[in-house]
C-alpha cells in the first residue's frame, strides 16, 4: 500500500463449532474482523485488512481454529 492507494483484501473462514473458540474476539479485533454468520454447525468469520495482514490472519486461523474453508477476495485499490 503507497501514500496514493488505499488497498485491502478480503477473506471468509468457516469454523467448526466444536473447535474451542477461545481467543477468537482478539483476533477478529485485531485483523478488522467480525463474524459474518453461524449455524448450527459453524461460525463464518470476516476480515478486511492489508495483504500481509489477511496472510497473517489466515496462517493463525489454520493453527488455531482449523477451518473447513477458507476464501479470499483478493486485493481491491483506490487511489486516496
Amino acid at each position: 500500500e503507497s501514500d496514493d492507494v488505499v488497498e485491502k483484501e478480503m477473506v471468509l473462514v468457516k469454523i467448526p463449532l466444536e473447535t474451542n473458540l477461545a481467543g477468537l474476539d482478539a483476533i477478529l479485533s485485531g485483523y478488522n474482523g467480525i463474524v459474518a454468520n453461524s449455524n448450527e454447525d459453524s461460525l463464518i468469520v470476516m476480515a478486511v485488512d492489508d495483504v500481509l495482514k489477511i496472510k497473517n490472519f489466515i496462517k493463525i486461523m489454520i493453527n488455531k481454529f482449523h477451518p473447513t474453508q477458507i476464501v479470499r477476495g483478493g486485493s481491491v485499490s483506490m487511489e486516496r
